[in-house]
């Protein structure tokens, strides 16, 4: 019986979202080996864009490709959903810096010396 289940993988659902899990890699401590798959309704409650602008990123590699899980039914690595969201923080943050510096320079030199 156990040479059997560790030649399945264990599905385990939860509403939008399915964890795929090989039997035989049940009770270890490496993450990698466990891939949290996200469906589409999930996706969007995790990424604040339309499915169209998803659908586009994706197409022009802007965002992780999904995968079939069945014929019918598509889903995303929460992982790599995860990672493109840490990626696109990280550079928007260096982006606002910028701006934010710009901002205060127009802002200091468009005030009246009266209010300086």
């Amino acid at each position: 019986m156990a040479g059997q289940l560790a030649n399945k993988n264990t599905h385990i659902y939860s509403e939008n979202v399915v964890l795929v899990v090989p039997n035989s890699e049940i009770g270890t401590t490496e993450e990698e080996k466990m891939k949290l798959a996200v469906g589409k309704k999930e996706l969007l409650t995790i990424v604040p864009l339309s499915l169209s602008t998803i659908y586009r990123l994706e197409k022009n590699g802007g965002f992780p490709k999904r995968w079939y899980i069945t014929d019918g039914r598509c889903a995303w690595n929460a992982e790599e959903v995860e990672r493109w969201l840490d990626e696109r923080q990280a550079a928007n943050q260096t982006v606002n810096i910028e701006q934010e510096d710009a901002w205060h320079s127009i802002t200091l030199s468009s005030t009246p010396s009266k209010w300086k």
